[in-house]
């Protein structure tokens, strides 16, 4: 009866031993399948929160529709132009990418006052601070960018966990032409004398860079004088003759800048301030007749001087939206 005994009490040894190893080894596959669903569900909500943030930017106005003339009061970024009231889906509006772009700045993102724009844009990408909207033209070429704190330091991307990336077509104008003279001829020397008007609006001179750009025909210069009456010294010179059309300022001497328009160029006498702003224009003392055109124009802070001529076309351009973690 005693072997007997130890032999069934070792076959049920082996027996819950088995049990136990398949138990065990269920659990685990059933921990695995966990983490899986985890991983998928993260992955999933990822992929979605920035598909869903590229369709607000690209399909709505925002809220307020308006919110570019007054940026702080920003409750739901979107980029679009507005036609009649209505969102003119997938054309982006480059005054609310360039105002967007200004609030992601290093100031503006940590500045209290501008706390709860900076809280609207958060909640677009689901409290996270982890993205990028980038625009890229035609040819592949990134012309802009915007994340939080873009200006001083870098993203995180490249040492991130895992990132979900959409894009989406659009076309937009590489700038927005605020006022142009219309074609003004020229009767007699020094005859044509006149203030070209134009408004900055409430943080303009920090998300855009200000450009002149003359075009005319016939050979002649205008004088060009910056918030101030045409007398004494110029601040620019379009001369006809030598330059079919000119932007103003440009890295050749005498401006050097790389970037930044005439807002940043210590060559002006009056620069341009917020509010009301003009150019005084003259035609030269040289005799002959011809034309001109004369036209201010902004661009996000930051463009090549020479896209700013691109400000009057409105081009094809793919906008691309990048949320990790």
């Amino acid at each position: 009866m005693n072997e007997r005994g130890q032999i069934f009490t070792l076959d049920m040894f082996f027996a819950l031993t088995l049990t136990v190893l398949v138990v065990s080894y269920s659990g685990l596959a059933l921990e695995q399948a966990r983490k899986q669903v985890d991983v998928y569900t993260l992955r999933y909500s990822l992929e979605r929160m920035v598909n869903d943030a590229a369709d607000v930017l690209v399909k709505t106005l925002g809220r307020p529709s308006n919110w570019e003339n007054n940026p702080e009061m920003l409750e739901t970024p979107g980029l679009v132009e507005v036609s009649e009231g209505n969102p003119v889906q997938n054309t982006i509006d480059i005054r609310k990418f360039g105002q967007l772009r200004r609030l992601a700045n290093n100031d503006n993102w940590v500045a209290p006052a501008n706390a709860d724009a900076v809280q609207a844009i958060k909640e677009l990408f689901g409290g996270s601070e982890n993205f990028e909207i980038n625009v890229f033209d035609e040819n592949g070429t990134k012309l802009w960018y915007i994340r939080p704190k873009w200006d001083v330091e870098n993203s995180g991307v490249e040492s991130s966990f895992e990132v979900a990336v959409v894009r989406r077509p659009v076309v937009m104008r590489y700038g927005e032409m605020r006022v142009e003279s219309g074609m003004r001829i020229r009767a007699e020397a020094g005859q044509w004398t006149e203030n070209l008007e134009f408004e900055i609006y409430l943080g303009e001179l920090d998300a855009f860079d200000w450009y002149i750009i003359a075009r005319g025909g016939g050979k002649f210069g205008v004088q060009i004088f910056v918030n101030r009456l045409p007398n004494g010294n110029y601040d620019y010179n379009f001369r006809q003759v030598d330059q079919p059309g000119t932007i103003y300022p440009n890295p050749w001497p005498p401006i050097g800048v790389e970037h930044g328009g005439v807002e940043n160029d210590s060559n002006v006498i009056t620069n341009l301030q917020e509010g009301a702003n003009f150019l005084g224009l003259k035609f030269d003392s040289k005799p002959g007749g011809g034309w001109a055109r004369i036209y201010i124009v902004l661009v996000p802070s930051c463009t090549n001087w020479e896209n700013a001529g691109l400000a009057l076309l409105r081009l094809p351009a793919t906008l691309e939206v990048k949320l990790w973690r």
